[in-house]
């Protein structure tokens, strides 16, 4: 039996005991193709996989971006853009942040801009390429990557994906292969896999809860 076909509805509900049986149930499908179409295909590869789903989209209830913010919360998140003095303790909000403060569209055109890909804010791809699908994908240049490896039309209206879960598994199945994943993932070197997934540590201890609850669900702890 291949590590993938552990990958059922059952598996999902495990997972995902929070979510509606019915949805959970409805990833279990898309999710199998795409890891046997990426070759996560074992047991430390399709775990590791799940897990960082998990963590980056609220375990499969977050796939779209929450860019919402307050100036508060923004003079936290990007102390060197939008706080006063980014090395204070209590980081107070600078005029940009006030400015972007609950304004998702204009504030990913700035903290997106001129980067991954993406123009300047006049272009609107901070916003049009925002993190989007499990995996959430950021950025003019990996949309355009995805867009090349799997066919699928990510360029047009990222959003139209929302509503596929094979596109959306595929996209994530895309990204770890991308990534190169696999070597870590068979290495058993999930701080590797995580660093390389978001350029950091970022949430770490959530996902390694993640993978704990993907090895429990599939049956291969």
């Amino acid at each position: 039996m291949s590590v993938v076909e552990h990958l059922t509805g059952d598996a999902m509900i495990r997972l995902l005991p929070r979510m509606p049986r019915s949805d959970a149930e409805a990833w279990a499908g898309p999710l199998a193709r795409a890891a046997d179409e990426y070759h996560i295909d074992t047991e430390g590869r399709l775990s590791m996989w799940l897990a960082n789903l998990c963590h980056e989209s609220a375990g499969f209830t977050r796939l779209d971006e929450n860019l919402n913010y307050s100036a508060e919360r923004l003079a936290q998140v990007w102390p060197r853009r939008y706080a006063v003095d980014p090395r204070a303790i209590h980081k107070r909000p600078n005029e940009l942040a006030h400015r972007l403060a609950g304004k998702p569209d204009a504030l990913a055109n700035d903290v997106y801009a001129n980067r991954m890909g993406n123009g300047p804010p006049a272009t609107g791809d901070g916003w049009r390429f925002r993190g989007r699908y499990p995996v959430q994908l950021t950025g003019r240049e990996n949309y355009t990557l995805a867009e090349v490896s799997t066919g699928l039309d990510l360029l047009t209206d990222p959003d139209v994906h929302l509503r596929d879960l094979d596109a959306m598994a595929r996209i994530s199945g895309w990204f770890w292969w991308y990534r190169g994943l696999e070597v870590h993932a068979d290495a058993g070197d999930f701080g590797s896999v995580v660093k390389l997934w978001n350029g950091g540590t970022i949430g770490l201890d959530d996902r390694i809860a993640w993978h704990k609850r993907a090895l429990d669900a599939l049956g291969i702890a």
